[in-house]
């Protein structure tokens, strides 16, 4: 019997990181978290998590790491923006870009 997409996702999240992020432990791409929901569809993972939590994503929206970290799937820490917001932020904010088991992406500086 399979299991229930939102467990099978639940499993790959570890909550106990000391920033309050809970990051995604499975396969990554770019160093965003990708998942197999129950249609069998890759997503990401910080934006099923996101929706699990607070519905659809509104057309023309995408989410914004709050915390700075592509893995973190907690809710709390993403923020639906228009694109123009996102990269204004992304912009506002040193970055450098990191390679993390040959995954590229970046990382906020703090």
């Amino acid at each position: 019997m399979k299991k229930d997409a939102s467990i099978r996702f639940w499993e790959k999240v570890n909550k106990n990181c000391k920033n309050g992020c809970w990051e995604w432990q499975a396969h990554l791409h770019k160093g965003y978290g990708q998942f197999g929901d129950s249609n069998r569809k890759i997503v990401y993972a910080h934006r099923y998590s996101y929706e699990l939590e607070h519905g659809t994503i509104s057309a023309g929206l995408e989410l914004d790491h709050l915390c700075c970290n592509p893995r973190c799937v907690n809710p709390t820490h993403l923020e639906p923006v228009t694109r123009q917001e996102n990269i204004r932020r992304i912009i506002s904010k040193p970055r450098r870009f990191i390679d993390l088991a040959g995954q590229k992406f970046h990382r906020w500086l703090v």
